[in-house]
């Protein structure tokens, strides 16, 4: 059985997107990241148009990565910590 594609959780700038296909396919982030905006910059404006409509429909269907907590304020700081020896 496969691993689900998910919104990442930690490896995020906008959405959680790139960082969800990068952790899928075990690529790099930064290299999805960059295929993205050379894919936005290079393409003619319809590609371009396209590709944003996808990334959109992306982070509005794909479910966030399980085990994040919501912020229930957004005043209070929750960070969770791990102590390597």
């Amino acid at each position: 059985m496969e691993k689900p594609l998910y919104r990442s959780a930690n490896n995020r700038w906008v959405a959680g997107v790139c960082g969800g296909i990068a952790e899928y396919t075990k690529i790099p982030s930064i290299l999805i990241r960059l295929l993205f905006i050379a894919l936005c910059l290079i393409g003619l404006p319809f590609w371009t148009i396209i590709l944003v409509l996808l990334y959109l429909a992306a982070s509005f269907y794909l479910p966030a990565a399980p085990g994040r907590k919501p912020i229930k304020d957004p005043g209070v700081i929750d960070a969770e910590f791990e102590v390597k020896e």
